[in-house]
């Protein structure tokens, strides 16, 4: 397990990953055309309904909000991804297929022609 905070490779650092414990925001997309699922521990009240959306889809694990969080649940979610290769993997493909990595391309697509 290795801890990384305000990174500048994070690209790198999913691809090299089973999966990743995160706070929810805007990693989501960029993990997800890398196909990394996690486990999400909101920090911020806009960060709550993505990630049980997501959750629901079954590509996550969303725990809660950071003040709620005692890490027996964190270590306990862990061990059950662990178990689960095949659904981790899953998941990962899942993930894959949830954006087509044209973000970017989009968002660029919308200004310009504002």
């Amino acid at each position: 397990m290795n801890y990384h905070c305000q990174v500048s490779n994070m690209a790198e650092l999913i691809l090299k990953a089973d999966f990743a414990v995160v706070a929810g925001g805007s990693i989501t997309w960029e993990r997800y055309c890398l196909g990394l699922p996690v486990i999400i521990i909101a920090v911020a009240d806009n960060q709550v309904q993505i990630a049980e959306d997501l959750a629901k889809k079954g590509i996550d694990y969303y725990l809660g909000q950071y003040f709620d969080i005692d890490p027996r649940l964190i270590t306990s979610c862990i061990h059950q991804i662990i178990s689960n290769k095949q659904r981790l993997k899953s998941a990962s493909i899942f993930a894959q297929k949830f954006t087509d990595g044209f973000g970017v391309s989009k968002v660029y697509c919308v200004i310009k022609s504002s």
